[in-house]
Order: C-alpha cells, then sequence, then structure tokens
C-alpha cells in the first residue's frame, strides 16, 4: 500500500525539537541550552573589571580605590565617554595620572579636567560642581531641571563660599576685582561676550585651562579655557574682593 509523500514528512515535523541539540560544549565542559542562552544575555567583560552594557544612558566612574562612585546628573554626563560605563583607576594609571587615595569624585573630574589628583580644585567644589554636572541649560533656569551660566555661578559660590554674588553675569562681573588671564586660580569666575554686547556669559575656573559653566548647547560641563570659540569671546576674569585681601 502506497501512501502520499507528506503523510511520510509528517513525524519529522513533529518532532523537530528532537534535532535540537539539549547540550553544548564551552571551555568548562558540558552545559545545557537553558545555561547557554541565560550566559550569553549577560553583558561581556573584558580587560579586567571593565564592563559595557549597551545603552546606558550615563556614565559611571567607579574609584578602585575605595569603591565610591560618582555620577552626573543629565546629558553632558552621558557624552564623550558613553562607549563605557566604568571607567576605573586602572584606566587613569594608564594614561600617567597619579591618583593614588582619590575619591570616586575626585577621579571623575581628575578624568574630565586631564590632571593628577594634586592639581584638582578643592574637594567642596567638585561636590558643588558634582550636584550640577549635567543639568540642561535653560535660559533664567535656577533648578535642576534647568539652570543658566549666572545662576549656577551664583550656585556654586553660595555652596562653596558661603557667598550670594548677583543674579547677572554683568552684575557679577562689577562686583569681582579683576585679575589678569595668568593669574587664574580655582575660583574665581571667567567671563565672556557670546553676543557682542559685553558680558554675557560666565563660568567658575578650576585649574588646568578648565572651567566649569552652563553651556546653552550641552549644559553643565566642563571646558577648555582656550577653546578658539571662548578664547576669541574672553572678556576678562575676576575673583571675589574678599579672596584678595
Amino acid at each position: 500500500m502506497r501512501y502520499p509523500a507528506f503523510i511520510l514528512v509528517l513525524p519529522f515535523l513533529a518532532s523537530c525539537s528532537l534535532l535540537r541539540p539539549s547540550t553544548v560544549q564551552s571551555g568548562a565542559g558540558t552545559v545545557s541550552m537553558a545555561q547557554a542562552i541565560e550566559h550569553n544575555r549577560k553583558p561581556q567583560k573584558f580587560l579586567e573589571d571593565i564592563s559595557v552594557t549597551p545603552q546606558k544612558t550615563r556614565v559611571t566612574f567607579v574609584a578602585q580605590v575605595d569603591q565610591q562612585t560618582g555620577m552626573g546628573r543629565g546629558p553632558a554626563a552621558a557624552s564623550g565617554n558613553a562607549d563605557n560605563s566604568a571607567i576605573t583607576a586602572a584606566a587613569f594609571r594608564s594614561e600617567g595620572l597619579d591618583v593614588a587615595g582619590l575619591t570616586g569624585i575626585q577621579l571623575k573630574y581628575a578624568q574630565l579636567m586631564n590632571v593628577n589628583g594634586q592639581s584638582l580644585p578643592a574637594l567642596s567644589i567638585l561636590l558643588a560642581l558634582e550636584e550640577w554636572y549635567g543639568t540642561p541649560y535653560l535660559w533664567g533656569g535656577t533648578t535642576h531641571r534647568g539652570i543658566d551660566c549666572s545662576a549656577f555661578t551664583q550656585a556654586m559660590y553660595q555652596s562653596v563660599y558661603g557667598v550670594t554674588l548677583p543674579r547677572v553675569s554683568k552684575d557679577q562681573h562689577r562686583v569681582m576685582e579683576r585679575i589678569s588671564l595668568t593669574s587664574l586660580r580655582e575660583g574665581d569666575l571667567v567671563f565672556f561676550n557670546t553676543r557682542g554686547r559685553g558680558v554675557s556669559h560666565v563660568g567658575m575656573f578650576l585649574g588646568n585651562n578648565k572651567f566649569a559653566h552652563a553651556s546653552t548647547e550641552r549644559g553643565v560641563i566642563i571646558t577648555d579655557l582656550y577653546e578658539p570659540y571662548y578664547i576669541k569671546r574672553f572678556l576678562g576674569a575676576g575673583r571675589w574682593k574678599s579672596a584678595t585681601e
């Protein structure tokens, strides 16, 4: 008796799961298929303890020294190094930076400023900056939802020095003691003419030619003073008068 060909194929179709191996071979021996699938779902680790997890929205800076972690608040913190979800002390040492004994926040800003631990600004400045780093720019804003440049420097001075600066950058420029570019030190303010009508932008100097400010495009970030855009528009620097006495 002859049966149609499709009937003969049915046993194979009904039992296709039998063709899938229930175990696989790995470097560690034989493991179940379920274990292999679970392993593949985990973030892959490489180069000792640096792990990369896709689609991270923030950069986390991990201090191997004391396991403290510092994180920025917003988009600027996620830019620049977004390919890595962890930056360790070993990475700093590979760049020739001395980071022994630094906290997580100090490690973060040593990398952002490209300086050794001894060249970092005071921890009080870093802690205050960390509260705002990555906050979006908002003209007239004074909160973590959005802040402008003069509100940022006002908040920094209030937090670090207990000094209440005027609210507007032009007025901040007016009350500061004028200093030369070569005399800049941490905490001084740097002023810019970005609109062609005098002082229109301000930031706080950190050292190593870097200043922190609320950028209109990127929010609160750290920028090199000698970037062409800023040095071309640099108007002058100022120091709180009591600090010059």
